[in-house]
C-alpha cells in the first residue's frame, strides 16, 4: 500500500513525521499543501495543522492527534532530526531566523525595501556609488555548517537588478560559503553571476580547490529560484535553477573539519563606481539528519 508522510504541528511547532495510507481523504481545506525544493507539490511535505491539548508530553499528544486522524506514527522521528528555517525579510534584514549579519564595506549597504504583490518582504544589497570595490552581503556565521552527516536543501529566490558590464563589473554570489562576502570562498557551493560567462556558473570548493561548471542558463534581471541539494554523505550536490536540474557535482564538496561553511548572498563590485544591486526575496534551509 502506498503511503504519504505528514508533519504535524504542536502549538505551531513541527514535532512529528508520520505515515498515512494514500486512500485517506486529502481534501480537507485545513490541510496545508507545501512544495518541495523544486517548487512542486510534494505529498511528503503535506502539513496537518493538528490541534493538540496542553498537558502530558508533546509526543503523547501528537501521537493521539495523529491516531484520531487515522495516521500511524510508524515513521515518526524526533523533532530535532528535521529542521526547517525560513527568512522572508518582512522586517530588518539582519538577525531573523538565520541570524544574518550585514557584511557591507566600501560604501556598500544591505537594507529592507518595500515588497510587491508577488514578493512580500525584500532585502536589497547594494555596492554603493562611491567606491569601485563596494560590497554587500548577508551571511550567517561562516563556520555554522559542515556537510557529511545530514541532507541539506537550500533555496534562495534572488534578482540581479542590472547585469554586469566591462565598465561596471561585479560578481554576485549565492549559496554556501566560507567567505564573509562575495569573493570566491575556499570552501563552498555557489551559484555565480559575473562576466566570466553570460550564464549562471556553479562552483564548488574544498580547501581552496574548485570545480566550476557553466549551467548554460543565461543570467537575467528576472527573479530566479536557486536550489542546492547536498546528500547526507556530502558526496554529491544537485543544483537547480527555476526548478530545473542544471548541474550535479561530486567533486570538491567540503566535508572535513576546518572546511565549514555558512549561508551567504552577496555582491562585490570590481570596476566602476555606479551602484549595482541584488535583491533577495526569501531563503529557506531544510536540514534532515535521518
Amino acid at each position: 500500500m502506498s503511503t504519504h508522510r505528514f508533519l504535524t504541528l504542536i502549538n505551531g511547532v513541527p514535532r512529528l513525521v508520520a505515515a498515512i495510507a494514500a486512500s485517506v481523504d486529502l481534501s480537507d481545506a485545513n490541510k496545508i499543501i507545501r512544495t518541495n525544493a523544486q517548487g512542486k507539490i510534494d505529498s511528503s511535505l503535506l502539513v496537518y495543522p493538528v490541534s493538540v491539548e496542553q498537558g502530558g508530553t508533546g509526543a503523547d499528544n501528537a501521537e493521539q492527534a495523529l491516531l484520531n486522524l487515522g495516521i500511524t506514527s510508524q515513521n515518526s522521528v524526533r523533532d530535532d532530526q528535521v529542521v526547517d528555517l525560513y527568512e522572508h525579510f518582512l522586517g530588518a534584514v539582519t538577525g531573523g531566523h538565520f541570524g544574518f549579519t550585514n557584511a557591507a564595506t566600501n560604501s556598500g549597504s544591505s537594507s529592507s525595501i518595500a515588497g510587491t504583490q508577488l514578493t512580500p518582504g525584500l532585502a536589497q544589497l547594494s555596492t554603493g556609488s562611491t567606491n569601485a570595490a563596494g560590497t554587500a552581503s548577508l551571511r550567517t556565521s561562516t563556520n555554522s555548517i559542515l556537510f557529511g552527516a545530514a541532507t541539506y536543501s537550500l533555496r534562495q529566490v534572488v534578482r540581479i537588478v542590472t547585469l554586469p558590464t566591462a565598465t561596471e563589473n561585479f560578481s554576485a554570489r549565492f549559496g554556501f560559503s566560507s567567505a564573509t562576502n562575495a569573493t570566491p570562498p575556499n570552501n563552498g557551493i555557489n551559484f555565480v553571476a559575473d562576466l566570466s560567462s553570460p550564464n549562471w556558473v556553479v562552483r564548488t570548493a574544498r580547501n581552496g580547490t574548485a570545480t566550476t561548471l557553466d549551467t548554460g542558463v543565461p543570467v537575467s534581471t528576472n527573479w530566479v529560484v536557486l536550489d542546492y541539494e547536498v546528500n547526507k554523505l556530502g558526496t554529491e550536490v544537485r543544483l537547480f535553477i527555476d526548478n530545473n536540474l542544471v548541474a550535479t557535482v561530486t567533486t570538491n564538496i567540503p566535508t572535513l573539519v576546518g572546511q565549514e561553511v555558512g549561508i551567504m548572498q552577496g555582491i562585490l563590485k570590481s570596476v566602476g563606481t555606479a551602484s549595482r544591486t541584488v535583491q533577495v526575496d526569501y531563503v529557506r534551509l531544510r536540514t534532515d539528519f535521518r
